[in-house]
């Protein structure tokens, strides 16, 4: 999985070069491909994703918090 999201990286990035270098702008090309970490913990309060360490300190405090905006709807493009 590590290895596929560095080579979706680096064909972003040479697409970027190449469209750069024939006279185009960075503004004209979609953002990259989001990676995503298999490792990481979904919060299930605020949708936020963290390391296991940091799932452990933040999970707790988040269930508790009041004022917490509302969670981020990610868009799928199929």
């Amino acid at each position: 999985i590590h290895h596929n999201n560095f080579i979706q990286s680096i064909r972003a990035a040479k697409a970027m070069e190449a469209h750069v270098a024939n006279g185009g702008k960075l503004a004209d090309l979609p953002p990259p491909p989001p990676t995503e970490n298999p490792d990481y913990i979904q919060c299930p309060h605020c949708q936020r994703k963290f390391n296991q360490t940091a799932a452990e300190r933040h999970i707790p405090k988040c269930k508790d918090i009041k004022s917490r905006p509302a969670p981020i709807k990610r868009q799928i493009k199929r």
